[in-house]
């Protein structure tokens, strides 16, 4: 019988949960490493929806990218969607796992496979440590992130905030924007002509946003890919 805790430890040969900000709410949310799972469910976030689909389709766990409760809710009761959602997991006995930083921060993470996408193979993080997401005096202090890696760790994985890094082959922004429209499943918003060239280039799937902005001109970088970006910081 496979478990919620025997899944927990696949996951964390990959995209290990040790690297991930002190206030990011990544991991087992609900449920216990024991409880049986013999179906998981994958989703971008958790929604009524995607409850709704993981009951009828026999799921013991649900794993997502973006967690839940990461504001420090106070109660769980039916007042609030988030409220509601963990007492109709653990009613049902459907764990529930998040890995939000630790899968943006991986080396085939979110943005490494972004920047692999847009045709850049050697990259770099593009902050010291966990920059704007530090909270702990051991964050701000760190100039890395550490994946305290294991035995079973995949070999090779290294953890950052941000990628940056040149393009093999420069191009133009459009060429680049039509490389990209492949890999992401919505629309693809673009600031810039099409025909201007591109050799650096920087991901940041979220969180940044102005200090983005800030570091990628103090990098030199030609365009930013980024999953979080106002209307405002745009113009």
């Amino acid at each position: 019988m496979t478990t919620c805790g025997d899944l927990m430890r696949v996951i964390n040969t990959f995209f290990p949960f040790a690297c991930v900000a002190k206030k990011d709410n990544t991991g087992l949310i609900v449920g216990e490493p024991t409880w049986p799972v013999s179906r998981v469910l994958t989703a971008v976030d958790l929604t009524d929806a995607v409850i709704d689909e993981a009951l009828r389709r026999d799921c013991q766990m649900i794993l997502t990218h973006h967690h839940i409760m990461g504001k420090g809710a106070k109660k769980i009761n039916p007042d609030t969607f988030e409220g509601r959602a963990v007492l109709r997991l653990i009613r049902s006995g459907i764990a529930f796992v998040a890995c939000h930083n630790n899968l943006d921060f991986i080396t085939n993470g979110t943005a490494g496979i972004l920047m692999k996408a847009a045709g850049c193979r050697k990259m770099r993080p593009l902050y010291d440590g966990y920059a704007a997401l530090a909270t702990t005096p051991e964050e701000i202090a760190a100039n890395s992130i550490d994946l305290h890696a294991g035995p079973d760790t995949v070999p090779g994985l290294t953890a950052g905030f941000g990628r940056v890094g040149e393009l093999e082959t420069p191009c133009t922004l459009g060429a680049l924007i039509e490389r990209l429209r492949g890999v992401v499943s919505g629309p693809v918003n673009v600031v810039g002509a099409d025909d201007r060239p591109v050799a650096r280039i920087a991901c940041q799937v979220g969180a940044g946003k102005t200090a983005d902005i800030d570091r990628c001109a103090a990098l030199g970088v030609d365009v930013l890919i980024t999953g979080d970006m106002s209307h405002d910081d745009r113009l």
